[in-house]
C-alpha cells in the first residue's frame, strides 16, 4: 500500500499538482488507526467506559479512579494503551486515570480527523472531569495546544512526549514519506489554509502555548533520534514554555513510551505536584 502511495504521488506531482495536492490534503486528515486488539481490550476492562456525541459521531473515553483525574491523550494513528507503562505506574500511586479514543481512532468512528477536532475532545473532557494533570503523545500535545490557544489551562502538571510542534517540519516530512514535491507542497497547504481558516505557519505548538499555561509546570519529552518530530523541537517548546526538559538519546518516537526510566521521571515529575 505505502509502495503504491509513493507510485501514484510520485507521477502526479509531476503532471498533475493540483490533483495531487488534493489527494495529499485528503491522506493528510486519515490516521489509519488500528483498532484495540483482544489483548488490549482485557487490559482496558476494568475502566468504565463511556461516549458522547461530537460532530454527529461517538467519541469514547474510559476512566478509572475517583480523581482527580490524569488525562491522556494518543497522538496520530495512536491509542490510550500505547501509556500502559505509565497508567500502570500511576494506578500504583492512587491517581485517577482518563483516556480517550480521539475521532477516527480507537473505538471511536470516523475516517478523518485533525488536531483541532483532538483539541474539541480534550476541551469537552476537561470541562466534565476534575482533571488536574494532562500527559499527551505526538499529536496529542499538538491538539492540547490548540486547546490552550483558545482556552484558559488551569492543570497543576503537562507533559509533553514527542510533540511535533513545528508545522513546516510536519509538512516537509509528510511530503517525503508519500514521495511528493514543491508544487503538491504548495497546493495541499493552501487547501488546508482554506479549511481551517489560518496559515500554516501559525499553527506552531511553542506559538500556540507561550504565555497560556499559567501555573501549568510544564514537563517536555524529546528524544534527539526522533524522525517525525526532529529533536530540536523538544528543546524550543520547553523554552517558549519555561519548562523542563528531558532528552533521550535513541528511543525515537514511539519507544519512548515504554521505557521504565522515562516511565519513571514523569511520574516523579506529577507526584511533586502532590
Amino acid at each position: 500500500m505505502f509502495k503504491l502511495i509513493r507510485s501514484v504521488f510520485g507521477i502526479l506531482d509531476r503532471w498533475a499538482p493540483r490533483l495531487s495536492g488534493w489527494l495529499a490534503y485528503r491522506l493528510f486528515l486519515i490516521p489509519f488507526a488500528k483498532g484495540y486488539s483482544k489483548e488490549e481490550l482485557d487490559y482496558l476492562s476494568p475502566f468504565e467506559e463511556r461516549s458522547f456525541i461530537y460532530r454527529k459521531k461517538k467519541v469514547y473515553f474510559r476512566f478509572l479512579g475517583d480523581g482527580p483525574y490524569i488525562l491522556f491523550c494518543h497522538g496520530w494513528a495512536g491509542k490510550s494503551t500505547q501509556f500502559r507503562t505509565l497508567i500502570d505506574q500511576f494506578q500504583e500511586r492512587g491517581y485517577g486515570i482518563l483516556l480517550v479514543d480521539f475521532p477516527a481512532h480507537g473505538k471511536s468512528p470516523g475516517r478523518r480527523t485533525s488536531a483541532l477536532q483532538f483539541a474539541e475532545v480534550i476541551g469537552h473532557l476537561l470541562g466534565q472531569f476534575n482533571v488536574e494533570h494532562i500527559i499527551t503523545h505526538s499529536l496529542g500535545g499538538l491538539g492540547f495546544a490548540a486547546f490552550a490557544e483558545k482556552n484558559e489551562v488551569t492543570l497543576k502538571t503537562a507533559v509533553f512526549v514527542s510533540l511535533p510542534g513545528i508545522s513546516s517540519d510536519t509538512v516537509r516530512i509528510y511530503m517525503e514519506q508519500i514521495n511528493a514535491g514543491y508544487h503538491t507542497r504548495e497546493v495541499m497547504v493552501n487547501h488546508m489554509q482554506r479549511t481551517f481558516n489560518r496559515a500554516m505557519n501559525d499553527f506552531n505548538a511553542p506559538d500556540l502555548m507561550r504565555g497560556r499555561m499559567g501555573q501549568t509546570r510544564v514537563l517536555v519529552v524529546h528524544d534527539k533520534e526522533d524522525k517525525r518530530a526532529p529533536g530540536y523541537q523538544g528543546g524550543k517548546l520547553a523554552k517558549a514554555l519555561n519548562g523542563q526538559l528531558l532528552s533521550t538519546t535513541g528511543l525515537g518516537h514511539m519507544r519512548i513510551l515504554k521505557d521504565e526510566r522515562v516511565a519513571e521521571r514523569i511520574v516523579e515529575f506529577v507526584a511533586n505536584e502532590r
